[in-house]
């Protein structure tokens, strides 16, 4: 949808020169695989603020309005136009205008050239005031709302040159008294953003085998920018799909009910093999090898006391953050379960190709965005099977000093579940969530 930029800074700079605010406009483009992919839908969160807005194909443009605190109104601090639904929209949408106190407000759409096609001049009561517009032949619009020295502008896509309806309309459907405007959960939909925050906003797609895919991207928006997602196959976890622990970020991947971890754990203080990790209140880590860089990409590598933080509970949180846990015996059963059993399980949570697991990588398709890579482990003095195999511990004890994990190899596609070598052995961790 670039062939709108130009409309959007026309208004945006028509804006800004109005009431003293600036614009930044985010522009979205999605790869697979080195090759360009259909953005389905872009879920944009302003971390700073606690609020969020969602674009669908074709719409992959968000114009932001960037309000200078110093030339806010007091008064109207909360003054906000949410997301018009649907959106894209055929015929009919609608949209609120949040104001926190009685004020007389113009409300007025453009067309994507900047004609005005409707207008709307009234005192509005304090709420959630209700409109619905009615499109007419173009395929984008702009909503723009101004009460004293507060204005909000929000976009609005429709469908389709074949469904015409006629002459623009604009119409007032009452309020609702309350200010708190709701999208879901606990997200405010009306977006609004300032010079200094910081968003997370989320890509979704489908590769060319028609898998659901996703990437995340993180930003503090300064200027114009083109942003590039690099799709990976599986979605994140919509409660939470990316946190951070102990100074790292992780990303979440939601494989049927559960919410896992996508990267291995990486927490903790590094130390050599040759030290037994020890109950001193301090996470620590091997790394392959001795060598750091291996635990930056492949996580760290963890004894079971260790990576239970020295609880002998399964589903225990151990080295997980808050609201996670390490996986029970059940919880990975599940997993395995959901994809096949034993003896296919493997591939569709194993990283596709060669860049890290050597030849052959037997069944690996990654289909679920799982993403384990080949960490190795360490045991009896040594360090053994590095892009070859990974272990995962599970939170179940088993007997004595055994407890259960999985096995991924680089010849088969299987998950394999067994305890056999002692909880001394170092093996690497995955997060799931409580």
């Amino acid at each position: 949808m670039r062939k709108y930029l130009s409309a959007i800074s026309l208004l945006c700079l028509t804006t800004a020169t109005a009431i003293g605010q600036s614009h930044i406009t985010l522009t979205f483009t999605s790869a697979f695989d080195g090759s360009y992919v259909k953005t389905d839908s872009i879920l944009v969160e302003n971390i700073s603020k606690g609020c969020d807005t969602l674009l669908r194909f074709p719409d992959t443009v968000l114009a932001l309005e960037v309000v200078s605190g110093i030339q806010k109104n007091e008064i109207m601090d909360h003054f906000a136009i949410t997301q018009n639904q649907p959106n894209p929209f055929s015929k009919v949408t609608t949209f609120s205008v949040v104001v926190p106190l009685k004020a007389n407000v113009d409300i007025f759409i453009l067309d994507h050239s900047g004609r005005k096609v409707a207008l709307l001049s009234r005192e509005l009561p304090a709420g959630k005031n209700l409109f619905t517009f009615s499109g007419g032949t173009d395929l984008v619009y702009f909503i723009a709302a101004s009460a004293g020295k507060s204005s909000r502008v929000m976009k609005m896509v429709r469908t389709g040159w074949d469904e015409v309806t006629g002459n623009e309309k604009l119409d007032y459907n009452g309020v609702i008294t309350s200010t708190e405007v709701t999208k879901s959960g606990n997200h405010k939909s009306s977006f609004s953003f300032s010079a200094g925050d910081s968003l997370r906003m989320t890509g979704y797609g489908m590769t060319p085998l028609q898998f659901r895919s996703s990437d995340i991207l993180f930003d503090r928006p300064a200027r114009d920018t083109l942003l590039l997602f690099e799709l990976k196959e599986g979605i994140p976890c919509p409660v939470e799909p990316a946190l951070f622990h102990e100074g790292k970020c992780y990303t979440t991947r939601l494989i049927g009910d559960q919410c896992w971890f996508r990267e291995n754990v990486n927490a903790g203080i590094r130390i050599d093999a040759n030290v037994s990790q020890s109950d001193n209140g301090i996470i620590e880590k091997y790394c392959y090898n001795n060598n750091p860089v291996n635990c930056d990409v492949y996580g760290g590598l963890y004894q079971w006391y260790e990576a239970m933080q020295y609880s002998n509970q399964q589903g225990t949180r151990g080295i997980c953050p808050e609201g996670w846990h390490l996986p029970t015996d059940g919880e990975w059963n599940i997993l395995s379960n959901l994809l096949g059993g034993e003896t296919s399980a493997g591939g569709p949570i194993k990283e596709a190709g060669y860049e890290h697991w050597i030849q052959p990588n037997t069944g690996a398709t990654d289909s679920t965005g799982f993403c384990a890579l080949p960490a190795g482990m360490y045991f009896d003095n040594g360090f053994h099977h590095f892009r070859t195999n990974i272990e995962y511990w599970s939170s179940t004890n088993s007997y004595g000093p055994y407890a259960w994990y999985r096995i991924l190899y680089n010849n088969n596609a299987q998950l394999v579940r067994t305890n056999y070598y002692e909880k001394t052995t170092a093996r690497s961790v995955r997060c799931i969530r409580d």
